[in-house]
């Protein structure tokens, strides 16, 4: 992450999507999104501040993880609905043709 310049209210998170959109790949395993608020938590997120959520697939559904984080952190939450990337210096963006097309970023509140 030291190449995505921070934004002020806002806090990233990083972490790898699983294709069913409600729930993250950390370190090799399944995580739940409830499992992930605990570590944004420790890791000094303060409930109600808004999330950039840079994980594929996290906002393809409109019950999915990026709504559950949302309404968890009662915080908007900006997810992508396709597989992204984060790029140098500090881009991020949705891949788009010919690998995925149609993906948009969405943004979801409690």
């Amino acid at each position: 992450m030291a190449n995505l310049p921070s934004r002020k209210g806002w806090f990233d998170v990083v972490v790898h999507g699983a294709k069913n959109g409600k729930e993250f790949i950390f370190n090799g395993q399944r995580m739940s999104v409830e499992a992930l608020y605990s570590k944004m938590l420790a890791d000094g997120y303060q409930q109600g501040t808004r999330i950039r959520l840079m994980s594929c697939w996290s906002g393809s559904l409109e019950g999915g993880a990026a709504q559950r984080l949302s309404t968890m952190s009662q915080a908007m939450v900006v997810a992508p609905t396709r597989p992204m990337f984060v790029g140098y210096p500090g881009s991020w963006f949705q891949l788009g043709k010919p690998i995925v097309p149609g993906g948009v970023f969405k943004v979801f509140k409690p």
